[in-house]
């Protein structure tokens, strides 16, 4: 589809992760990973030894379960934010957590909204980001970061799209994300500078032609009028008609 990303630059390591809280109740937290998993929180309710991608710790009842399989990426599901734009991030599902209190025993999964920003947030400005519950047991949280954006748009690494010197979208005529660059500048990445050039470009030329035109037409104008102004009347000529016509404008 002309998109990819690559999120390895929001991973943490499994001794550390990203913590956030329910939107209904906060007293709910969660802790996951990007694209890697995290040891099980140091509370008492999380009794397991094994990491995972994600957790959900409840302090009333004292309660913790895992969102995402043991086995590491196994399962992990990537997704498009919007299909019909690719250029506005991706989805990482975690599949097979815990099913214990779910409808039919279905297992809990946790979804990271990577969605494209001009920047990278630390790790800690993520806590005010809010889980929110999209259907029983299946969890999301969005997480905006320039790691959601395309590479199309940025090189590893990069800490500012297209070069700070362009927008990152999308083009559905060739079917993949690109930059679309400010004046003066070009480039896959908008990182070439237009050289300036001196000669007139097309609204240039115009603008000319206008001007003469309008020069031409004040001049006529003025040319008219200074004609008008020495036009005088024939004092003679008028007497001469005074007496040859009647108030009906006949002949006398």
């Amino acid at each position: 589809m002309g998109t990819t990303y690559d999120l390895s630059s929001m991973m943490v390591g499994s001794s550390s992760s990203y913590r956030v809280s329910d939107i209904r109740n906060p007293s709910t937290q969660y802790y996951f990973n990007v694209c890697g998993s995290v040891a099980p929180p140091s509370t008492t309710q999380c009794k397991t030894a094994w990491a995972a991608p994600a957790w959900q710790v409840e302090s009333s009842p004292a309660t913790c379960y895992r969102l995402g399989s043991f086995n590491g990426s196994l399962g992990w599901n990537f997704t498009l934010f919007d299909a019909s734009y690719p250029a506005r991030g991706v989805v990482l599902t975690y599949p097979g957590g815990d099913g214990t209190w779910c409808p039919g025993g279905q297992p809990r999964t946790m979804s990271l909204e990577l969605m494209c920003a001009l920047t990278q947030p630390s790790v800690a400005a993520y806590s005010t980001a809010s889980v929110r519950e999209e259907n029983t047991c299946s969890y999301r949280v969005q997480l905006p970061s320039i790691a959601g954006c395309p590479l199309q748009c940025r090189a590893p690494g990069d800490t500012a799209l297209c070069s700070g010197n362009g927008v990152c979208g999308y083009n559905t005529d060739a079917g993949a994300s690109q930059c679309y660059c400010y004046a003066g500048w070009s480039g896959g990445l908008c990182a070439s500078a237009i050289p300036s050039t001196s000669s007139l470009g097309v609204e240039g030329i115009f603008l000319i032609i206008v001007c003469v035109v309008l020069a031409g037409v004040l001049g006529l104008v003025a040319f008219m009028v200074v004609k008008l102004r020495k036009l005088a009347v024939n004092p003679a000529a008028y007497a001469e008609l005074q007496g040859k016509y009647n108030e009906l404008g006949q002949m006398a």
